[in-house]
């Protein structure tokens, strides 16, 4: 995957005087929710079976959890059990309208936190993103991310789902990280637990579920499977990030190289 230029700041000296160009090349945050807010689901669109429920939460964690304290989250509750199972769903749409029609960025970020706090041994939640190929176009499905029973995350490269056994820690708190290229379909991830900081599984270069996107269009967290389970997500973010034009790396550079002839010459 290639790695644009992320929060640049290029300390250029002119005159003794610093400069930055964090403003030109900065990352664009297109969504954060924290669910601190008034009405934090407002915008989502929730599906929920019988015995199932999506809502606001304290953290389970307390005191003691690493996102601080006090701290609310979104909770998904799923008490269904036999047969297919209920499901709880929710979606949050139209994010490609908030960086515009025609975007020159090519590379996002995308991370939450994650607690899964029980789990039946036939269930589980799943994380989907979703693109489109035009501004409020049709939604399908590049990256899918699963944590189940056993303690483990299933990603999918591709239609093929890699599982990672024993890897996640119930009642524990973990961040999950994209980093995805809409020029070459491919993303990299990272799970990292928030009591320890150890990263407990990562890979790069998966390739998204489906071909090619323009836009990051939706975001969807869903339980399944047959038996119980309850999940908390915090901190959800998504960060576009523009490849900068090799006219502006040049200038740059120019000024960068300005800069230091000038503070030679002030030395001598």
């Amino acid at each position: 995957m290639k790695k644009y230029v992320s929060n640049v700041v290029s300390m250029i000296f002119m005159g003794g005087i610093m400069l930055t160009a964090s403003t030109a090349l900065g990352d664009t945050l297109v969504y954060d929710e924290d669910f601190e807010g008034v009405s934090p689901l407002s915008s989502w669109s929730i599906l929920a079976d019988t015995d199932t429920s999506a809502s606001v939460a304290s953290d389970p964690e307390g005191a003691g959890s690493p996102l601080g304290s006090p701290n609310n989250a979104l909770f998904l509750d799923d008490n269904s059990v036999g047969g297919g199972g209920g499901k709880v769903e929710l979606t949050l749409g139209g994010l490609e309208t908030t960086y515009g029609s025609d975007p020159t960025e090519t590379q996002f970020r995308f991370t939450y936190d994650m607690l899964t706090r029980t789990v039946g041994s036939f269930a589980g939640v799943e994380f989907n993103l979703y693109g489109s190929d035009t501004a409020g176009g049709s939604d399908e499905r590049i990256v899918r991310i699963r944590n189940s029973a056993n303690e483990r995350i299933g990603v999918y490269d591709g239609a093929s789902e890699v599982n990672y056994d024993a890897v996640y820690t119930k009642d524990v708190w973990h961040r999950v990280e994209f980093e995805f290229d809409m020029d070459t379909s491919t993303f990299d991830w990272s799970v990292t637990n928030l009591d320890t900081s150890n990263v407990v599984a990562s890979n790069t270069d998966y390739d998204f579920e489906t071909g090619d996107v323009n836009f990051v269009s939706s975001i969807r967290f869903s339980s399944f499977g047959s038996a119980q389970g309850e999940y908390y997500f915090d901190n959800l973010s998504l960060v576009a990030i523009p490849e900068p034009s090799t006219a502006t790396l040049m200038v740059l550079f120019g000024l960068g190289f300005i800069g230091f002839t000038k503070l030679r010459s002030a030395k001598k």
